[in-house]
């Protein structure tokens, strides 16, 4: 999708700040990188699942897979999103 670059580029520049200068400092079994790195797992595997069937022309009406997707892609931020920040909040606290 078209987004701003003003948008994105803070998203991907604090994910690679989490990743590595906070989680080196935590140990790699804490619960707060497996909440994260779960969320961010799913989010993606959901994106960029949505977007091919877009490009493949495979996200129809009468494709309930596609359909089922496309709503995880507009409404797992709801649970996600929170639980993801949850994970890098533990694990900054942790850090410090």
């Amino acid at each position: 999708t078209k987004n701003s670059l003003v948008s994105v580029f803070p998203q991907i520049v604090s994910r690679l700040f989490i990743l590595h200068m906070i989680f080196p400092l935590v140990e790699p079994q804490h619960f707060g990188i497996f909440m994260a790195t779960i969320c961010w797992a799913v989010t993606e595997v959901t994106r960029f699942t949505f977007y091919t069937l877009k490009e493949l022309n495979l996200f129809t009406v009468s494709n309930p897979l596609a359909q089922l997707i496309g709503h995880m892609r507009y409404n797992s931020f709801i649970f996600l999103y929170p639980i993801g920040v949850s994970g890098e909040l533990i694990c900054c606290f942790k850090a410090w």
